[in-house]
This record gives structure tokens, sequence and C-alpha cells, in this order.
């Protein structure tokens, strides 16, 4: 699993430190992942607002995989430009 999500992020400067495989479980930084995306596009980073809500310990109002036991559902994300 690492090798494909490095594989499909290698443009992103220092990968490697975003993914850490701790007891056979894969956790990925997919806030400063994002963020990175998003300045790699020019936008500014005073500009980005990370919600900070744990989705695993906030499951009760948004979806979690993990959280919710590994279910089917899905979470989306909405942006808007202003």
């Amino acid at each position: 699993m690492e090798e494909i999500f490095t594989k499909s992020f290698k443009d992103l400067d220092g990968i490697d430190n975003l993914i850490k495989n701790v007891d056979a479980k894969y956790y990925i930084d997919t806030i400063e992942i994002n963020k990175r995306m998003l300045l790699e596009t020019g936008l500014i980073e005073e500009k980005i607002i990370d919600s900070e809500i744990c989705t695993v310990q906030n499951c009760d109002i948004i979806h979690s995989y993990r959280g919710n036991n590994r279910t089917e559902l899905r979470n989306t994300a909405i942006m808007g430009l202003i």
C-alpha cells in the first residue's frame, strides 16, 4: 500500500515523511498532503483553513471509515472560491 500511495503522490515534496507504518497499520497525514497540493496550485497558505475535526473521534457527525467499522459510507469535501 505504501508504494502505491507514494507513487501516486511522488511529486509532493517529502511524501515519504507523511506515511507511517505502525504495527502493520498505515497512517497517512492527509491534512498535510491536501495542504501541500493546494499550495502547489498557488493558493496562499493563510487562505487554507483546517477544521481540525477528527473523523474517527467525531464519527457520529462525520463519517470515518475506521470509526464506523469500515462501512461503505464515504466523505465528500466542498470547496468554494470567494
